[in-house]
């Protein structure tokens, strides 16, 4: 008896391939493997419940989403969002003009080579490593996971980074100064630049004078808990915050 039923409609711009299985059964162990070619400019929507999801040079808009299992792109022209519940989401080469959203409830979200106007990453239980990402605006969100950001900074741009319970590094190009605003519960905050720390107002010119409090001049490195700082780093390389 045949339990699944492939299904695929067409018309003259676009193809539709579903996997039916029967309502009135339940327990059904079987397993549907898809290969599906389309041209480099045709706009792809994958959506799988449980499966993994591989899509590879697409220039038309495409967006890919699993609930259980891993999603991995590799040259997308257009990408719009790549996002699974249980898995990794993985993207290797891909653009957008728009904002671009990727996101994990149980796994990690890894970008490499990313270009686009904004990009929001999330995971749950997992880390999010950005690598290469070029954009004007980043939010990323990590509730037990590391976040680790490199690329270079636009100017006027917005970068996000805020985990509960893991450390934060950014690598920047060393191309363009930035103000950064550092918090952390209970952790420490690090730079391996030298940073001027404005609290509460710009520092002022030169050195501190002697009967300044602690922790109030250029170059001084907050640590441990405490309220968020303004950094000002004219020629950045990495900045750290552990929690």
């Amino acid at each position: 008896m045949k339990l699944v039923e492939i299904q695929v409609a067409t018309t003259a711009t676009r193809v539709e391939v579903r996997t039916q299985y029967p309502r009135e059964r339940r327990n059904i162990n079987v397993s549907v493997d898809f290969t599906v070619t389309v041209p480099r400019a045709a706009g792809v929507r994958v959506r799988t419940v449980s499966g993994d999801l591989k899509v590879a040079t697409i220039d038309g808009a495409l967006a890919a989403e699993s609930v259980s299992g891993d999603v991995t792109v590799t040259g997308a022209g257009q990408l719009e969002a790549a996002k699974t519940v249980s898995g990794n989401v993985t993207v290797d080469g891909a653009a957008s003009e728009g904002d671009v959203s990727f996101a994990s409830v149980s796994g990690d979200v890894r970008l490499k080579a990313v270009k686009a106007r904004g990009v929001e990453a999330s995971s749950v239980s997992g880390g999010v490593d950005l690598a290469d990402v070029t954009c004007s605006r980043v939010a990323v969100k990590s509730v037990s996971g590391d976040i680790a950001f490199a690329g270079p900074l636009a100017k006027g741009g917005r970068y996000a980074l805020q985990s509960h319970s893991g450390d934060v590094t950014v690598y920047a190009d060393g191309k363009s100064g930035f103000e950064v605003a550092a918090g952390t519960f209970s952790g420490d905050i690090s730079s391996d630049l030298k940073i001027a720390s404005t609290f509460g107002g710009e520092p002022p010119a030169g050195p501190p004078p002697a009967d300044a409090p602690p922790g109030r001049g250029p170059g001084h490195r907050p640590k441990s808990g405490g309220p968020a700082s303004g950094f000002t780093a004219p020629s950045p390389t990495a900045a750290r915050s552990s929690n």
